[in-house]
């Protein structure tokens, strides 16, 4: 019935982020005090990025023992 009759699909969203990855692209998109925002995003995707990758070591990690 979702499909017919209201054209609705369910799925897995291709990309996530979280909310402060939102928040502070809005803010630079509109202007407040660009430079700083844009440092504080990059500096906050690059430790995201290094806990992600420090998982995903340990899972191969674990993965690999057994």
């Amino acid at each position: 019935m979702f499909n017919t009759e209201f054209n609705l699909g369910f799925g897995l969203p291709r990309t996530d982020s979280c909310t402060k990855c939102d928040e502070l692209a809005i803010k630079v998109s509109s202007g407040e005090e660009k430079q700083e925002l844009q440092q504080e995003r990059n500096k906050y995707q690059e430790e995201a990025q290094t806990s992600y990758d420090s998982k995903l070591r340990q899972k191969v990690a674990t993965t690999q023992r057994w």
